[in-house]
């Protein structure tokens, strides 16, 4: 047998319901197949065979130097498979290769990377591999068929949806070859469950044979790609070194690219994070806060250009941001109120006295995307929401409404009569100033958890406060970001502010199903936070899951989106950018050679891995500042 199974090894899979068949056996030779040195998911291929580089990359870029991040918080492991603890930004995507490489200017083509070449049938029931002949780990040994077949086993055990959706799609595995492997996919006809499995991060099996990954674990990893761990100071900094043996420096797809070693800094302290960048400590900020901006554009670094600012545009879905009513609280499960909640939350008060003025409000959970919704349904997504319409409320069908304004007392004092109006509707009545809860009797209490310190208090003030006039109380329990993860796992509240939301791919599928599903509503760690559990949402993930061309991801992703909305699940809050919608603004020290283009879709604000460091500004810096930077 190909697969060296030991006892326990994966004794979770069965427990799990995961089953997936090895054999040694090579099917017939098969007809009508395509083999090719990519996969577009729609349309076609933008690189031809045989191209150089990608378009937005410098392929003439200096390598050396440092490119040196700052972040919030902290990290605990070198474990990216589980959810049981937090690993360094980036280290999947800087040690670990995948299958295949997605391109950051197309929406939905990836190109061969471990894998030389990738063959599928017209159904996409099947999808195979053929590896490089010079594909190595760190180590020095080669990536095999086995080192495959081992990780897709991990993945479909993986607690990380985004590593998950690249191995549930698999139905069975086996080799075909020396360097060949397939895969027999649970769906056909589904371009983007072929696109998922090829997204398949690949694990040294002679490496991680014994590995308990339900555990946060310490060991440097080995992998195959083009960083390896050089040191780090667990929970406060790692310095990735770029591999000079790195097998895959010279494909197209790595051509211009990882320039730089990278160190990463962790900073408990957010004000030290925040004065940490400006003594030049690090050397790039994506910026959140507009105020933040204003205070430091006096500052004499910004108006000697030592300090630049610039904007990227970008067209992935936003990070949507909002409080979550979690509906597995029987007060939620009413939609009125749920609405009632929507009509207590005052943005404008919040944009004026919390986000002094800045940052737009998120009206649906994939703007700035073509699943965005405007008007009324497109006679594409009527087809799918027509067979629905006697469990669907009417505005489904209709343009999307706005946003309750409150803003002043006569708007305030308005959406409050109308929140009062849904509860009432819903069954709640008001007993000694408080809201009860017919059936048990007693007065509705309610949890609100945060996760970032007291300085989210701030946000939700005003939003109390208009709940407590409803007869509604509202605790507010503050955890540190450990705590927060386990109740987040096992769903222990009834409010919550979300951290923003993992955009939705700009082709999205099977993962979708682990954010808005209904059997997330009960699995434990899923993604679905509000506990949707509704079979039209089901139903718009399997038409989105089965498309076959863009416009029918397109028309599921709308149709999904205005469900959702229509459900009101949670309650929009603002843009995590103080910018027009589609724009990111950042900041960075004056020492970087950027791209003549950059990509449009996912810019790799943790890496810069298509940046290089441009010596003769940085000697310039240094000779300013008088310090290493």
């Amino acid at each position: 047998m190909i697969w060296r199974s030991a006892v326990g090894r994966f004794r979770g899979l069965i427990a799990l319901g995961v089953l997936v068949s090895l054999t040694t056996s090579v099917p017939a030779a098969d007809t009508g197949v395509t083999t090719s040195y990519g996969f577009a998911a729609f349309g076609s291929l933008k690189y031809p065979a045989g191209f150089k580089n990608f378009d937005y990359v410098n392929p003439d870029a200096p390598k050396g130097g440092v490119f040196r991040s700052g972040t919030p918080g902290y990290y605990d492991s070198f474990n990216i498979v589980s959810v049981m603890g937090f690993p360094p930004l980036g280290l999947e995507q800087l040690v670990f290769d995948k299958l295949m490489v997605r391109s950051l200017d197309e929406p939905a083509s990836q190109y061969g990377l471990l894998a030389e070449t990738i063959s599928y049938p017209k159904d996409l029931s099947w999808v195979e591999y053929r590896l490089r002949a010079d594909a190595k780990f760190s180590d020095g040994k080669p990536v095999t068929p086995e080192d495959v077949i081992f990780s897709v086993h991990v993945a479909q055990t993986s607690g990380r949806p985004l590593m998950r959706r690249t191995g549930t799609p698999v139905k069975a595995v086996f080799k075909t070859g020396p360097r060949s492997v397939r895969m027999v996919l649970i769906r056909k006809n589904s371009p983007t469950t072929l696109a998922a499995v090829g997204e398949l991060t690949v694990l040294p099996e002679h490496f991680y044979r014994h590995t308990d990954f339900t555990k946060a674990t310490m060991q440097i990893p080995v992998g195959s790609g083009p960083y390896r761990i050089k040191s780090f100071v667990p929970g406060r900094s790692v310095y990735f070194e770029r591999r000079a043996d790195y097998w895959g420096k010279d494909r197209p797809t790595a051509r211009g690219r990882y320039n730089m070693d990278i160190r990463y800094d962790w900073y408990r302290d957010t004000s030290v994070y925040t004065e940490a960048f400006l003594a030049g400590d690090y050397d790039f900020r994506s910026d959140m806060s507009a105020l933040r901006w204003d205070r430091e554009a006096t500052l004499p670094a910004f108006k000697r250009g030592d300090l630049i600012r610039a904007y990227i545009r970008y067209k992935t879905p936003i990070s949507y941001q909002g409080i979550v009513l979690n509906t597995r609280n029987p007060f939620f499960q009413d939609r009125r109120v749920r609405q009632a909640m929507l009509h207590a939350f005052d943005y404008e008060w919040f944009q004026r006295n919390i986000l002094h003025g800045y940052h737009g409000r998120v009206s649906n959970y994939f703007e700035n995307s073509d699943f965005d919704i405007k008007g009324p349904p497109t006679p594409g997504e009527r087809k799918l929401l027509d067979p629905w319409r006697d469990k669907l409320p009417a505005d489904v069908f209709a343009a999307p409404r706005p946003l309750p304004v409150l803003g002043d007392r006569t708007r305030q004092r308005a959406n409050l009569l109308e929140a009062a109006r849904l509860i009432k509707a819903a069954g709640y009545p008001i007993e000694n100033m408080r809201l009860v809860d017919t059936k048990t009797r007693k007065p509705i209490q309610l949890d609100l958890m945060l996760g970032y310190g007291v300085a989210q208090e701030k946000y939700i003030t005003q939003f109390l406060r208009n709940l407590d006039r409803l007869g509604i109380k509202v605790d507010i329990k503050l955890y540190d970001n450990s705590t927060v993860r386990q109740f987040t796992a096992r769903y222990d509240y009834d409010l919550r502010i979300s951290v923003p939301n993992i955009p939705a791919l700009i082709s999205p599928g099977s993962e979708m199903r682990n954010e808005w599903a209904s059997d997330g509503r009960t699995r434990i760690d899923s993604r679905n936070l509000a506990g949707v559990a509704d079979p039209v949402v089901d139903d718009m993930l399997d038409k989105l899951i089965a498309a076959q061309d863009r416009e029918s991801v397109v028309n599921a992703m709308r149709a999904l989106n205005r469900v959702l909305v229509a459900g009101t699940y949670t309650i929009p809050m603002q843009h995590v950018y103080p910018a027009p919608t589609g724009v990111q603004p950042f900041t960075y020290w004056n020492k970087f050679g950027r791209p003549r283009i950059d990509p449009t879709n996912n810019f790799p604000l943790f890496t810069l891995d298509t940046w290089w460091i441009d010596k003769d500004k940085q000697a310039a810096l240094r000779k300013r500042l008088g310090k290493d930077i």
